[in-house]
């Protein structure tokens, strides 16, 4: 089994680069990277951030596991999934989505209801899509997104004046999330609609923010997951 020093040189011999580009593109000391190079330290909180600058995931680099590569998302960054932290610092993991892969040559993607997106986060089979599932398709202009992405038609005015009623958004499971993203969230139980917000963290806690003021700021409650980040949104009449 290689070490998270054998790892950083194979990754870096890949890239063609040297120790001193991972320490500025990372922003890590020289010092840092050297230990962990040399193997005087195994171990280094500064994981995520060299993962990143290398385009590896966290969990490849420090133990080995794969996937390797990290996900390419719509900008074309290449990032990986991170979970959600409830107050006490246990994990809500997010879902591993198994859905109807969007036809990649003609970029459609399958719009499904807010209540078949909400059992993605409950069901202990998660189950492909079937046809009945799928009510309508949307047509992307790019390929930049993960294989399992899926469609909503908005409803209601929570996200208003950014995103209104009919309008369109895509979420990809595969894509990395972080504070201030448009997110599509699952409360944990069956037969429940999912939800669409921003998710914003304060100090330990995570919080689902809504466009409108006239809505409630609500905290992320533990059971709920993120299904996917929004990462195209297609206004009502207008095509992407």
């Amino acid at each position: 089994m290689t070490t998270v020093g054998e790892r950083i040189n194979e990754r870096l011999g890949e890239l063609g680069k040297k120790q001193e580009w991972l320490a500025d593109e990372s922003g890590c000391a020289q010092n840092t990277i050297s230990k962990l190079v040399t193997g005087k330290s195994e171990k280094s909180r500064f994981i995520p951030q060299i993962a990143k600058a290398l385009g590896v995931t966290s969990d490849w680099l420090a133990e080995g596991a794969y996937p390797k590569l990290r996900v390419a998302d719509a900008s074309g960054d290449h990032r990986e999934s991170a979970p959600v932290t409830d107050a006490a610092g246990d994990s809500l993991a997010t879902l591993d989505i198994n859905v109807v892969p969007a036809s990649k040559p003609q970029c459609l993607v399958p719009i499904i209801s807010w209540v078949a997106a909400g059992e993605f986060a409950t069901s202990q089979d998660v189950k492909r899509l079937n046809g009945e599932d799928v009510t309508d398709w949307v047509r992307l202009d790019q390929n930049h997104h993960g294989q399992y992405v899926f469609g909503l038609i908005i409803h209601g005015d929570s996200m208003e004046p950014d995103f209104k009623e009919g309008d369109r958004i895509v979420a990809d499971p595969d894509a990395y999330w972080e504070s201030g993203d448009y997110v599509v969230i699952g409360n944990g139980q069956p037969n429940e609609e999912a939800t669409f917000k921003q998710i914003v963290k304060d100090g330990p806690d995570w919080y689902l923010r809504p466009r409108n003021p006239q809505w409630p700021v609500r905290r992320l409650e533990v059971g709920c997951r993120v299904i996917g980040r929004v990462i195209y949104h297609q206004p009502l009449g207008r095509k992407l």
